[in-house]
Formats: C-alpha cells, sequence, structure tokens
C-alpha cells in the first residue's frame, strides 16, 4: 500500500506544480523580457529586434505565447529596412517539460510574415551577422536547434533577390502548414498562394531551411504544383541554393490547355492545340543558365 500512497503524492504534487506554473505564467507580466530578449539577439547578430506590441500568454491545453509587432534589422547595404517582419507570432509550449525548465515549443503560428533573402554585388548575403569573426566565416555554420516542430503561416511573402545575378523573385503565402523534423531535414509543406503573381498550390518535400541561409546544404525538392489548369511534379536537387544555382530537376506535367500553359509562362500566340503531357530534365550547367537535356511532349 505504501507505493500507492506515494504515486498519489506524487500526482498530487505534479498537479501542485502545474497549477502554480499556470498561475505564474497567467499573472507573470512578459514584457519586461522585451529588454532582454531585444539585448540577448543584439549580442548574438549585432542587428536590433523590436518588439512593438505586447507579449501575451493565453491559457488553455497547450498554452501559447502570443508576440505582436516584432521586427528584425537588415543589413545596412539592403534596400529593405528590415530581413524579417511579422505582425503576430504565437508560440505553443508544452507544460510538462516547463517542470524540469525545458522549453519544448510545439506549434508555431505566424501572421502576416515578411522575410527577404538577398546578396549584394560581392556576393555578402544579408544573413552575414557582424559579430561572426573571419575564422568562424570559414567554417561551417551548424543549423540552430529546432524547437518547434510544427509550422503554419498565414498572409506571408517571402522575397529572394540576387545583385550579382539580378535574379529576383516574390512568394506570396496565402496559406503555408508544415512539419518541420529539423533546420537541416527537409519539411514536408501545403501551400496555397502564388509565386512571382502566379496563382498555385504546392504539396510535397522541401528543405532543408538552413539550405536557403548557409552554402553548403543541397536542397532536395519533390513537389507536386497545381497552377493554370496544369498539374506538374517536380523532382530533384539544388546544390547552391543560396544562389539558386546548380539545380537538376526532373519535371513531368499534363494540362487540358495549352495555350493556358503557354499564358501562364508570360508567352502569348501560342495556338490551342488542346491537352498535352510533358516530361523533361531541367538543368543550368557552368554558365547558369537553365537547360532542358531532354524533353518529351505529347498533344492534342
Amino acid at each position: 500500500m505504501r507505493w500507492k500512497k506515494l504515486l498519489i503524492a506524487a500526482a498530487l504534487l505534479t498537479v501542485v506544480l502545474i497549477i502554480g506554473l499556470y498561475a505564474f505564467l497567467v499573472l507573470y507580466d512578459f514584457n519586461r523580457l522585451k529588454p532582454m530578449i531585444a539585448q540577448a539577439v543584439k549580442d548574438a547578430t549585432g542587428r536590433e529586434l523590436t518588439i512593438a506590441g505586447n507579449i501575451e500568454f493565453e491559457p488553455g491545453i497547450r498554452p501559447t505565447l502570443v508576440v505582436e509587432d516584432v521586427s528584425f534589422q537588415n543589413a545596412p547595404w539592403s534596400s529593405s529596412p528590415d530581413l524579417a517582419r511579422v505582425k503576430r507570432m504565437e508560440v505553443q509550449i508544452a507544460i510538462l517539460p516547463l517542470l524540469i525548465g525545458k522549453f519544448d515549443f510545439a506549434r508555431l503560428v505566424l501572421i502576416e510574415p515578411r522575410v527577404i533573402v538577398e546578396f549584394d554585388r560581392a556576393g555578402t548575403s544579408n544573413f552575414s551577422f557582424d559579430t561572426v569573426s573571419e575564422e568562424q566565416a570559414d567554417t561551417e555554420i551548424p543549423p540552430p536547434p529546432l524547437i518547434f516542430s510544427d509550422l503554419l503561416i498565414e498572409k506571408g511573402q517571402f522575397t529572394y533577390r540576387d545583385a550579382q545575378s539580378g535574379f529576383t523573385f516574390t512568394v506570396r503565402i496565402d496559406r503555408l502548414a508544415a512539419d518541420i523534423p529539423g533546420f537541416d531535414e527537409s519539411l514536408q509543406a501545403k501551400f496555397v498562394g502564388a509565386f512571382d503573381d502566379i496563382p498555385l498550390t504546392l504539396d510535397g518535400s522541401v528543405g532543408p531551411i538552413w539550405a536557403w541561409v548557409e552554402p553548403g546544404y543541397e536542397l532536395p525538392v519533390d513537389v507536386t504544383i497545381a497552377a493554370g489548369g496544369a498539374t506538374a511534379r517536380v523532382k530533384g536537387d539544388m546544390r547552391d541554393p543560396t544562389h539558386f544555382k546548380d539545380l537538376a530537376f526532373t519535371v513531368t506535367a499534363d494540362g487540358d490547355s495549352t495555350a493556358a500553359l503557354a499564358r501562364l509562362a508570360g508567352v502569348t500566340g501560342i495556338p490551342e492545340w488542346g491537352g498535352f503531357k510533358l516530361r523533361a530534365r531541367v538543368t543550368d550547367p557552368e554558365t547558369h543558365v537553365f537547360s532542358i537535356d531532354s524533353l518529351g511532349i505529347a498533344l492534342g
């Protein structure tokens, strides 16, 4: 019977700790943490982090920290003042790990985020921070530890600019839901939005996230895309995603209208030949100009 009493006592103690922790989180003024958070980011990156809105705690089965109007300073040479800006950020917290002092963020929700990745004419990324020494710059930077595994983005925008090549594109994110096993692993994503104003949906795996920031990471892709009445599967990899170079993709596509597909690609004057099926191998050799190594098309 003694072990039963011990189990009951342990359960009661756990309940008391959870209630006490909830009470603390509900009553604590998290806005007091703003200066410490901003200073920690400043020390780590040399850039300013601004939290213009409130930091609030919303209780629930999965309690949530809500942060509003957050911006992160861009590189001084950029024409955009902010590298990233988020209107609202929600972070769901697992309670039990908190009892042992561990933060376990189960889900991250970003409302109206704006993120830009860019390179100047010297090839310097806006993710190159002033606090990184020359010795550190010559070594591979490990990706940060993953503190959440479920991501939801609504009404966002991602912009890429490369001043060396002049290559730019913008992705409008109406809704993106993703499972992220790690910053250095591929994510499973379902996307609804637009690429350079071309509406599309996407379902598949892309990754890792860290490949867009740190050289040396390949970006494998296996996605199905639907746009303009056509469906395409893109499978392959990009060995230099930070500069959008050195890619090799196999593309298979089919649709009901060749003219609609041409308009989607910005080409006019193409007659209507009816439905189509296509298979192509797309690469960019040393000249970094897109090349079609093989092509098979069925029309009508």
